[in-house]
């Protein structure tokens, strides 16, 4: 595809010292408008036609905007941005199918949501296509359980082994032991200086008792008289 030549010429260009900023800055904007196209393709999608590379496309496309494209720059064109699309037109989109994709993520099978949220990945990162091949990395997806979590997925944990969970036991207590200790040993600390300062205190205030006591020794002058002078 276009977007694929796109990065793949990108990748070529980062890897030659002798590329500009502005060669990299130019093959990354060209992507952006073609994800951009991308996007918009799918803003009178119904929820019945949702399938893995409606769902891959959209979100990898959308995803690898919101990471590449500077957003509200360039928008005195009359197409509204640097994309030459109004960027309020791919946000509509968002916002139309976020809640159709959510729930198709939610039903559709394990194996299709790890390969559209790996799809979403490999574009991003530019590690690869949508579409995934025989080496590409594919790991397990899930849903986050917190109902205030709905529309959030995350990599799904391994099964963890008895010695693994007595392990992190061990290594959470070890964990809140030392957290007591050092606790105490910030006590004893703070109580060992202010045990300083009042020392310090009371020996200055026995200075400036003593410095008194020896001023109050000290005969007192007799006052200065001084002679009106007398015109003669």
């Amino acid at each position: 595809s276009w977007i694929a030549q796109c990065i793949r010429k990108y990748k070529v260009i980062a890897a030659d010292p002798k590329s500009t900023k502005h060669l990299l800055d130019f093959h990354v904007a060209l992507a952006c408008k073609l994800h951009a196209h991308l996007v918009l393709l799918f803003r009178n999608v119904t929820a019945a036609q949702w399938d893995v590379k409606f769902a891959g496309t959209l979100l990898s496309s959308f995803t690898y905007l919101a990471n590449r494209h500077t957003w509200k720059r360039n928008c005195n064109n009359a197409a509204g941005s640097a994309l030459h699309i109004p960027e309020t037109e791919l946000w509509e989109v968002m916002q139309v199918q976020r809640r159709d994709l959510i729930m198709y993520l939610s039903a559709c099978s394990g194996a299709d949501r790890d390969q559209i949220l790996e799809a979403v990945v490999r574009v991003t990162t530019d590690s690869g296509g949508r579409v995934a091949k025989a080496n590409d990395v594919m790991r397990c997806w899930e849903s986050f359980p917190d109902p205030l979590d709905i529309g959030r997925f995350g990599r799904a944990q391994a099964e963890r082994s008895e010695e693994q969970k007595a392990a992190e036991a061990k290594a959470e207590e070890e964990r809140k032991e030392k957290e007591i200790r050092e606790r105490e040993a910030r006590k004893k600390q703070a109580l060992k200086e202010e045990k300083r300062r009042a020392a310090g205190l009371k020996k200055r205030n026995q200075r400036d008792t003593k410095a008194d006591a020896e001023r109050e020794k000290k005969p007192k002058r007799a006052p200065r008289v001084v002679k009106k002078h007398q015109e003669g």
